[in-house]
């Protein structure tokens, strides 16, 4: 008599293309993967904000920026990019 764990596995192996479980999983980490590059470029673009804070008036001027331009860029939520647009 055969034992009835290669069934049961053969079964479940069966069953993970059904569901498309594979599909989800690529899809997941898809998602998670943009997410996390979305957040590095987030942080990225604060630095760059603060360099920008750190120059004299004259020279952000010469950028076409003020100050309260930094200001209103630096107040956005955490899950913003301070570098786009409304």
């Amino acid at each position: 008599m055969e034992p009835d764990i290669p069934k049961r596995t053969n079964a479940f192996i069966e069953l993970l293309p059904s569901i498309g479980l594979s599909s989800w999983i690529g899809n997941s980490v898809a998602v998670l993967t943009r997410c996390w590059r979305g957040f590095v470029v987030r942080i990225k673009h604060r630095r760059e904000l603060s360099h920008l804070a750190d120059l004299e008036d004259h020279m952000l001027a010469d950028v076409g920026l003020t100050r309260s331009d930094l200001h209103v860029a630096d107040c956005e939520p955490l899950w913003r990019d301070p570098t786009q647009y409304p």
